[in-house]
């Protein structure tokens, strides 16, 4: 049985939303969020022979997101990457993070193609934790 923990910070951490188990441990095998804003620190992190399996990527700015960015634009509504850029950001990602154990870098238009510019972002990264070797 799976009890659903929502760990939700401000933007200067990583917002996870990850399943325990009865006992409180999380899986290996468990799907991981990390949300992490402009000019911050992402860092993606899996338990001791397990590594990272990136999922999916976002960087832009989503309206669903429950969290807040400091704007230095527009407050509401979201801006969306084109397929070419949602594609090199992804690999900016991969490159960084696949089968690792962890990775950490810092989000901003120096990494990512940005696909409103003004208007502060943010990293979605979808990813879990598989057994495997450690690529780095």
């Amino acid at each position: 049985m799976y009890v659903y923990g929502i760990y939700n910070h401000t933007c200067d951490k990583i917002t996870h939303l990850r399943p325990k188990n009865s006992t409180g441990d999380i899986p290996f095998f468990s799907d991981r969020n990390s949300t992490t804003c402009d000019f911050m620190t992402a860092n993606l992190t899996c338990p001791n022979g397990t590594f990272i399996n990136i999922n999916t990527v976002f960087y832009g700015r989503d309206i669903d997101v429950n969290m807040t960015c400091n704007d230095t634009g527009a407050t509401n509504g979201s801006c969306l990457p084109s397929a070419d850029m949602e594609g090199h950001n992804s690999a900016q990602v991969y490159e960084r993070c696949q089968m690792r154990q962890n990775c950490t870098f810092m989000v901003s238009n120096d990494t990512f193609r940005d696909p409103c510019p003004g208007v502060t972002k943010h990293l979605k990264i979808k990813y879990s934790c598989s057994p495997g070797k450690d690529m780095s």
